[in-house]
């Protein structure tokens, strides 16, 4: 009996407590009824976690569908287990047969081309060739389900009949044109007898200027587009035979082939390489991806936390009368760490399910995108990755809370309405907590692959929280300032609802900290993402079609480029015409280093991957702005010598006096880097990264491209009119529409960038549950002023309006600070990750904060019915 009222007045010794330790199984049986009692009181936990889990489980199986779709049709993707491919001639007969003796061949050629519709109308596409053997692996899929061999082979059984065709239905659309019709590709009609809908080697080039236009590889003659210079890529695709190990084999031949034909200019490719740019591009987005699905979850771990204190604050009496029974604090940790640890799991399990049905969802519209099959299902690793990280997320954000709900006596029981001195944590529970957010960070570097970017992002977050923690004391500073101005001097504007409100904001127990911090994460996020979005849709639909030109023609022959010019330039909303000549090159080595060698920054790495436009000039053009060395004289004549673009010269270790050697149509040509130029890859303008000087070039069979501006003000059926002139007269010169091909590219980065407003969307409601808590939990201390306020005479309205305007100064505060700190993140990530110019969109900014301060108003609005509703008598009657 003198234990148990030393226990209830709160004076036992800790250091040698009277209570006996209760089993464990005692005390997992009381936390496991506990839940099956009062499993209320978890509902926003619950759907914290489910929202955080759901977003990095599914980012995970996104990226997880997408890159085993990948590695599972490498040899799809390709076309084979080897290729060898080569740009403007065919790969030579000799090495053709070689392939042959390893196993099944197939031969592709493709180019860009104009296809003019019945109607006249035309448009760019992309045109391929293909022999009896396409594909090797994987299959076409027909409109029809006919087999594509078999249909374009029908001229074989029908000599006098037009050569067949299928094309995707973009291409149809574009031209008016459709099953039967007669579409003209250069000098050839074709018979369009079907839609393709899928290919299986699209992915490898997954982006392209055009729809795809299919033919048989014997009527690409007919079309009168193979001539010198111009730029088809051909290829031929070998599949060795199924048994053994294939992977081993084509190692093998690769060696052979590059033993046989050591002066070969055409590349070999094996499947493994078919999709590098494909993967590294879901790679980096996945990366970003993945942050933004872990600021979601620690989003969503301050709601966990609210969540976790006001439960067991609830729950005081029942651990305080547990401990006056006998319970040690090791007992009721146990008891309340059960609790949250099950209902974790459980939320956490509800949050796979959630992301998985998403990720599927979202897997399979992308990969028909981008031509992939990706492989739908459960990720074990990637499941267990998020899981784990939803447990430790709980973990790190719940001890404090915990710690700080154990820490009270029992006496605090019979105490009523005082409020409890929080005392400060021991050493070992800071400790704890502290090991606890190492593991968590360790957890999201493996989840992210790269601790440099989680360091970053773990910087950025903790920047965020002492802004938000430094805005949220300030605005409780300074409305209490305000509220002491008031008192001394009574202004007639501020009216006693006003003062309430700003009263409310630093009196104890103010939502001010918890609603700027939610809502104000969950804002910064959300206008960082809008920001990036807006800027880059920006440059892309209004600032690169206002500088840009309106047409590019390329593959114009040597001798119809005055022909075009002059035809062009008789048209009076003719701005400006530009022209020069261009020849497909490779880099093959670069100041005594191979291109792999000298490679410096992996930014640059698409200069030495296949071949690249060059050209040569006597002169430099009027806007060429040179940063190093010196352009040569006009009329110059002695040996090699080449004007590289700076950026790409540094990204490779090279500079001035370095040597650059290229393949340029299986010739070897050996030039000295003399001058320096900044390009502005930005103005879509007649840019080549490398330019020879006159002399070298000029026997080789180059063709010509040149860019054409219109007046401003030219209507678009003049637009139309002299594109389709243009491809009539010149049927073999490929004209591209600039506003299409920006259009295009519009339309897949808006894909993307949906997935990534998708997940944003996901942080900014995880923010939303965490703030419905936290005004839940402040309506919830207001009923008793509310029942008092109305005693006193106050009516609904009143109490309306104040905590209205409590709610929309409290997100003003929290508005301000977000779009201070989201832009400023925004500029950061466009010009220091992306390297892009930055456009500030303020009609974008204050479109996300009003949305920030109606989701505050909805919120409190929600949560007033309640305080409204309740009668005064009920709350009051004990006093």
């Amino acid at each position: 009996m003198t234990d148990i009222a030393r226990n209830i007045l709160g004076k036992a010794d800790e250091e040698n407590p009277v209570e006996t330790e209760t089993p464990l199984s005692t005390t997992l049986g009381l936390a496991l009824r506990e839940i099956r009692n009062r499993p209320k009181g978890f509902g926003i936990f619950l759907l914290c976690l489910v929202l955080g889990v759901g977003a990095v489980a599914g980012i995970g199986t996104l990226s997880a569908a997408l890159d085993a779709g990948i590695r599972n049709n490498t040899r799809a993707i390709l076309g084979g287990d080897l290729e060898l491919r080569q740009a403007h001639a065919p790969i030579p007969d000799i090495a053709v047969e070689a392939f042959r003796a390893f196993g099944a061949t197939s031969r592709v050629a493709s180019l860009r081309a104009m296809a003019r519709g019945p109607g006249g109308a035309s448009t760019l596409t992309e045109l391929k060739a293909v022999d009896e053997g396409y594909p090797l692996y994987g299959q076409a899929r027909l409109r029809s389900g006919a087999d594509l061999q078999a249909v374009l082979a029908t001229r074989e059984h029908e000599p006098e009949a037009e050569p067949m065709a299928v094309a995707e239905a973009g291409l149809l659309a574009r031209i008016g044109a459709g099953v039967g019709d007669l579409i003209v590709v250069g000098d050839a009609a074709f018979r369009v007898v079907d839609v393709l809908e899928r290919e299986p080697d699209k992915a490898a080039g997954f982006f392209g200027l055009g729809p795809r236009l299919m033919i048989s590889l014997d009527d690409l003659e007919a079309t009168g587009l193979v001539q010198p210079g111009s730029l088809i890529r051909y290829a031929v695709r070998l599949a060795l035979p199924p048994e053994g190990d294939r992977t081993a084999a084509a190692r093998t031949v690769r060696g052979e082939l590059e033993t046989a034909f050591p002066e070969a200019s055409w590349q070999i490719r094996e499947h493994g390489s078919a999709a590098r740019g494909l993967t590294r591009a879901i790679e980096n987005l996945s990366k970003y991806l993945n942050l933004v699905g872990l600021a979601a979850l620690l989003i969503g771990g301050l709601g966990v936390a609210g969540s976790v204190q006001a439960y067991f604050e609830g729950r005081r009496t029942t651990l305080a009368t547990m401990r006056c029974l006998g319970a040690t604090s090791r007992t009721l940790f146990i008891f309340c760490l059960t609790q949250v640890l099950v209902m974790a799991l459980l939320g956490g399990l509800a949050g796979l399910v959630l992301g998985v049905g998403l990720a599927n969802l979202g897997a399979a519209a992308l990969a028909r995108g981008l031509g992939l099959q990706a492989v739908l299902g459960l990720y074990p690793k990637v499941l267990a990755t998020a899981l784990i990280l939803g447990l430790c997320t709980t973990l790190a954000f719940v001890l404090r809370p915990l710690y700080l709900a154990l820490r009270f006596r029992p006496a605090e029981l019979f105490r009523g309405y005082v409020q409890p001195v929080p005392r400060p944590l021991r050493f070992r529970e800071r400790a704890m907590i502290g090991v606890t957010w190492l593991v968590l960070a360790g957890l999201m570097a493996a989840a992210v692959d790269d601790g440099r970017t989680v360091l970053a992002f773990f910087s950025a977050a903790l920047v965020s929280v002492v802004l938000f923690y430094g805005a949220a004391r300030l605005a409780g500073w300074g409305a209490a300032k305000i509220s002491g101005h008031w008192a001394r001097h009574s202004p007639r504007w501020a009216g006693p609802l006003v003062r309430q409100a700003v009263a409310n904001l630093h009196r104890p127990g103010a939502m001010t900290a918890s609603v700027i911090f939610s809502l104000g994460l969950g804002l910064t996020m959300l206008v960082t993402v809008a920001l990036v979005d807006g800027s880059f849709q920006d440059r892309l639909l209004r600032q690169l079609p206002r500088n840009a030109p309106d047409f590019f023609f390329v593959d114009i022959p040597r001798n119809r480029v005055e022909a075009l010019r002059e035809t062009a330039r008789s048209w009076p909303e003719l701005l400006e015409w530009k022209d020069q000549p261009s020849i497909r090159g490779r880099i093959t080595a670069i100041g005594g280093l191979t291109p792999e060698e000298a490679l410096r920054d992996p930014a640059v790495e698409w200069a030495i991957r296949g071949e690249r436009g060059v050209s040569f000039a006597a002169r430099p053009m009027e806007d060429v702005r040179i940063v190093g060395g010196a352009w040569w004289p006009e009329d110059y004549r002695g040996p090699a010598r080449v004007c590289m673009d700076e950026g790409i010269a540094r990204g490779l270790s090279a500079g001035l006096g370095d040597t650059l050697m290229m393949n340029i149509l299986g010739r070897e040509i050996q030039a000295e880097i003399t001058c320096l130029r900044e390009v502005d890859w930005e103005s879509l303008a007649l840019n080549h990264s490398i330019i020879f000087s006159p002399g070298i070039l000029d026997g080789a069979p180059y063709t010509h491209i040149a860019t054409v501006s219109l007046a401003p003000e030219t209507p678009e059926e003049r637009r139309a009119a002299l594109l389709t002139a243009l491809s009539e007269d010149f049927s073999r010169v490929v004209a591209v529409d600039v506003r299409d091909v920006l259009e295009d590219v519009a339309r897949v980065t808006d894909q993307v960038g949906l997935g990534v407003r998708a997940i944003a969307a996901m942080t900014l409601l995880a923010g939303v549950v965490v703030l419905a808590g936290v005004v839940r939990a402040g309506l919830d201390r207001r009923r008793y002023e509310a029942a008092i306020f109305k005693v006193c005479g106050a009516t609904r309205r009143d109490v309306v309006t104040t905590l209205g305007l409590e709610f929309l100064l409290l997100g003003g505060v929290a508005a301000s600070l977000a779009a201070g700190l989201g832009t400023g993140l925004a500029w950061w990530f466009v010009r220091r990750v992306l390297d892009d110019p930055w456009t500030f969109l303020p009609g974008t900014l204050l479109t996300v904060l009003a949305l920030g301060l109606l989701v505050v108003l909805g919120c409190g609005l929600a949560g007033m019915r309640s305080v409204l509703s309740a009668r005064p008598w009920v709350l009051l009657r004990n006093e």
